[in-house]
């Protein structure tokens, strides 16, 4: 244990319970191991752990928020995700000959970034999750950690840890995105677990370890993405003309006063003669018409295993990539003043948006550019102030698509004030 305690902030319960599996294991064996074979024991356990379970956290509080520090000591982490930015979407999984890996890592209690200042040749971006590193007084730089060594201690071969990631609601990798402090994105670590070793590690195979909850990812895409786009119209999508001033940012309208009614008093009242038996109590409006907020349904949407279609009041953040190859393909970040989510958006409502169907405007695009360009125009200009109740379809594994926005109908400001209504009593 000696060992372990040398390279990490082992949990005292965690090493206790692989104490109790060691003496398991040499009553197995029926001998007692040397001290090196304990060694390899333990450092197997080590590695075959969930961080989470197995380790103290080690990290500095709110590393992501760090900017022109070094931050000194040797870490403990566990990889999450690699992705090679330097390629685009569709080769983020290769190792290209300009490669340049971001990789997220996490100690156990948060989550950071560290981008491959230098070549690192022990990595690539078919490290398994899981897999155990060590990473010694790294320079940080608006959040990330600048990588110029990093010791590999080996994969986990724990299969809950290397297999596919959950997807969340919009299933992107955890590592496409952008720099941000997670430290609430991991669960707290669970206390009384059983640990064991791999089967192909030691013959102990008569439990395997308790799956733990995966790690949820924050779906926000990274700026390159604009790559995606065509340079003929990419600066009305990503140039300054995109993000509007905070004077003209939208705020939420002020409350609307409740319109006095005068209460009848008793002596108004008619006397009845007969009185009728009391009425019964009407059912409770349904707290997510006639919208929602994402805050308030992220348990539900995590847990669906089949498609959902929310209502949201919200509006266009920005704009995260648009294409139109093989048809119209736009994503948006939406907020509702609770989270921000990036969408799809669906083809038809693009259409609407632009004003053209996507054959028409592809070829535009290579006769009649200014043309083109003036649509895409009319289609950002929309974006901007497209708010209303948003129509959002959910389905596992996939992004969640925008299917329709329309504004606040009367029908719907009458369900809210009921809703409201039964909330105040």
């Amino acid at each position: 244990m000696d060992t372990c305690r040398q390279i990490a902030r082992v949990r005292v319960e965690w090493a206790s319970e692989c104490e109790r599996l060691l003496e398991a294991y040499m009553q197995q064996c029926g001998r007692r191991l040397s001290p090196q074979e304990q060694d390899e024991f333990i450092v197997d356990q080590l590695l075959f752990a969930d961080i989470r379970l197995s380790c103290e956290p080690c990290l500095p509080a709110s590393t992501s928020d760090l900017d022109g520090v070094t931050i000194q000591g040797r870490f403990f982490l566990q990889i999450i995700d690699i992705v090679n930015i330097a390629a685009g979407q569709e080769q983020r999984r290769e190792d290209t000959s300009n490669r340049l890996l971001k990789v997220c890592f996490t100690d156990g209690h948060q989550v950071v970034f560290g981008i491959e200042h230098t070549p690192l040749h022990g990595l690539s971006t078919k490290t398994p999750p899981g897999t155990k590193v060590v990473v010694q007084n790294a320079e940080v730089r608006h959040g990330l950690l600048m990588l110029r060594s990093i010791d590999i201690l080996g994969p986990s071969f724990n299969p809950t840890l290397e297999g596919p990631a959950t997807p969340a609601p919009t299933g992107l990798p955890i590592a496409n995105t952008p720099t941000i402090a997670l430290h609430h994105a991991l669960p707290a670590p669970v206390a009384a677990a059983s640990y064991t070793t791999d089967q192909g590690r030691s013959p102990i195979a008569d439990a395997m370890p308790q799956e733990m909850p995966r790690t949820q990812t924050i779906d926000l895409d990274l700026s390159d993405e604009e790559r995606d786009t065509d340079p003929a119209i990419r600066h009305l999508f990503y140039g300054p003309a995109t993000t509007m001033p905070p004077s003209q940012q939208r705020r939420a309208p002020p409350p609307q006063q409740q319109p006095s009614v005068r209460r009848p008093t008793p002596s108004t009242l008619p006397t009845p003669i007969n009185a009728p038996p009391p009425a019964t109590a009407s059912p409770r409006p349904d707290p997510r018409q006639p919208f929602t907020y994402l805050s308030m349904v992220e348990a539900q949407i995590a847990s669906a295993m089949s498609p959902v279609t929310l209502h949201f009041k919200a509006f266009v953040k920005s704009v995260a990539a648009f294409k139109f190859t093989d048809g119209y393909d736009l994503m948006i970040y939406v907020e509702d003043g609770t989270r921000t989510l990036l969408v799809s958006v669906n083809p038809m409502f693009v259409e609407r948006l632009m004003g053209v169907p996507c054959a028409e405007f592809k070829h535009a695009m290579a006769v009649d550019i200014p043309k083109a360009t003036g649509w895409a125009q009319q289609m950002q200009v929309r974006l901007q102030v497209l708010e209303g109740v948003m129509t959002i379809r959910f389905a596992p594994g996939a992004i969640p698509q925008l299917e329709a926005c329309e504004d606040l109908t009367a029908a719907m400001t009458l369900a809210l004030w009921a809703r409201v209504r039964v909330g105040t009593t």
